[in-house]
């Protein structure tokens, strides 16, 4: 693996979904180093300078957003990204005013 990879970690429910996106993204350079159910499972080491990337598989724009918040207090300088079906309407305004980078 490239010592340039960016750490990754996944958070969402577990399952067929986090073994694809590990395996899609470790062709990219990506490198999934944890995967949590929740935000609130992340935690930080000292001296850990944690993931780079940060995404984040939600069926709900408002779980996205809350579970943005969370992780951008534990990783305030990751890059969060949402993996969502629908951002129709009100649900991409709320993207658009989240901690959520893309």
């Amino acid at each position: 693996m490239s010592s340039r990879s960016v750490p990754t970690t996944l958070i969402g429910p577990k399952g067929l979904l986090h073994d694809s996106l590990a395996s899609l993204l470790g062709g990219f350079s990506y490198r999934v180093t944890d995967s949590h159910h929740s935000a609130d499972d992340m935690q930080t080491r000292p001296g850990d300078e944690g993931p780079r990337t940060v995404l984040l598989t939600v069926r709900t724009m408002d779980l996205a957003v809350s579970e943005a918040a969370r992780i951008r207090k534990i990783c305030p300088d990751c890059k969060i990204v949402a993996l969502k079906e629908d951002l129709a309407g009100s649900n991409f305004q709320k993207l658009m005013h989240s901690a959520i980078d893309g």
